[in-house]
């Protein structure tokens, strides 16, 4: 993702998942909401996620970060 490129958040979110190569079902169930709703917020067409489950995504995130040996 080019740092000068405008990214809708739930493109963003959905290239954070990507990179971490986790699946959108993984992921849904980290945060607590259907695999369905997930997609539909990584395109656009749902609302945004509650605070509350935006942290559980960057703490699922977090510890999905691949470990440097």
């Amino acid at each position: 993702m080019n740092e000068n490129e405008k990214v809708s958040f739930g493109k963003y979110i959905e290239t954070i998942r990507k990179e971490k190569r986790k699946s959108l079902r993984e992921t849904a169930k980290a945060i607590e909401v259907s695999p369905q709703f997930l997609s539909e917020v990584e395109k656009g067409r749902k609302s945004t996620l509650t605070n509350e489950r935006i942290e559980k995504l960057a703490k699922f995130s977090s510890e999905s970060a691949p470990r440097e040996a």
